[in-house]
């Protein structure tokens, strides 16, 4: 522990919150700035893809009204916090531990998004959706909607809506050569970014068939990878759509920092061949593409681009 008369941050703590391809721990770092007024600027800069949410608890303040906890969105670089002095003739004391997750927290999904199925266009699937784990030891979340699509060995998986694609884990074989693996932890997957902050996860995609790499735009005709399996038997697609949240009064009962910042899931409405529709489990779709579908959430130079102009 290092200390200095309080004007520099006394220690810092981070979080992992979720496991994906890249060590989370290195996706972000923050760094400190002091400024001639005495104000100290908390930065952040990322090393991945996409935006992050963090939130921080100031353990230590001296010399300034900062709040106790904060949070800040950041993509690329940004101000997380400005610690402004109560007297200008002594400097900012602080020290604060903090904890970050992929996305932007609370963010402003629309419920008018329609999403397109994940398979081809013209085809149907049977779907339904997927228990949870860790029932057993805990309660399953209020917002629980991951969706599972029955496909066929060499189904393509597509885009469900445009995004960015974030992050990617290529490079697992199937499980078992038998029909007994119905989960594993240890599948291909994907996860895209849409506009609005949330975060859509494509899971059991089929060894190096990934047709898309981190940072590319992708959209509702997209072909992202093709579908995979765990047994080599049963072809498959699990797809959620997740929204990253903040509040700090989850903290009350465990007093750990990273319980302020969690998902919940989105129950998205799909185009089926009867119009938008929220899914029903063990019921089969086809999957309708529109142009409408493709190009909504395009700007005008992206709609000119595909239609070659």
């Amino acid at each position: 522990m290092k200390t200095r008369l309080l004007l520099i941050p006394v220690f810092f703590v981070w979080y992992c919150c979720c496991a994906v391809s890249q060590d989370i721990n290195s996706a972000l770092k923050l760094e400190t700035k002091r400024n001639a007024d005495e104000s100290v600027n908390i930065l952040a800069r990322t090393y991945s893809p996409g935006t992050f949410g963090i939130v921080m608890e100031f353990t230590g303040l001296t010399n300034t009204s900062h709040p106790r906890w904060s949070y800040a969105s950041v993509r690329g670089s940004g101000t997380v916090a400005t610690l402004r002095p109560l007297s200008s003739e002594q400097g900012v004391g602080y020290s604060y531990v903090y904890t970050y997750n992929r996305g932007r927290a609370n963010p402003r999904h629309s419920a008018s998004v329609t999403y397109r199925l994940p398979f081809s266009a013209g085809k149907t699937c049977l779907c339904n959706t997927l228990s949870y784990l860790w029932e057993d030891i805990r309660d399953r979340p209020e917002e629980w909607h991951p969706w599972m699509f029955h496909m066929e060995k060499g189904d393509t998986v597509f885009a469900m809506r445009k995004g960015r694609v974030v992050d990617i884990h290529d490079g697992e074989d199937p499980v078992s050569d038998s029909a007994v693996v119905s989960y594993s932890s240890h599948s291909n997957k994907m996860i895209i970014e849409h506009e609005d902050g949330t975060l859509a996860y494509y899971n059991v995609l089929e060894k190096n068939s990934f047709m898309v790499k981190v940072g590319d735009i992708v959209y509702p005709d997209t072909p992202l990878a093709l579908a995979g399996s765990f047994d080599k038997i049963y072809y498959q697609v699990r797809v959620n759509v997740r929204m990253l949240r903040v509040d700090f009064g989850k903290m009350s009962d465990s007093g750990d920092l990273s319980d302020a910042l969690y998902y919940s899931d989105i129950n998205p409405v799909f185009m089926t061949e009867k119009g938008p529709a929220a899914l029903i489990p063990k019921e089969s779709y086809k999957s309708v593409v529109t142009v409408d579908i493709v190009e909504a959430e395009m700007t005008k130079k992206e709609i000119k681009k595909r239609a070659g102009m």
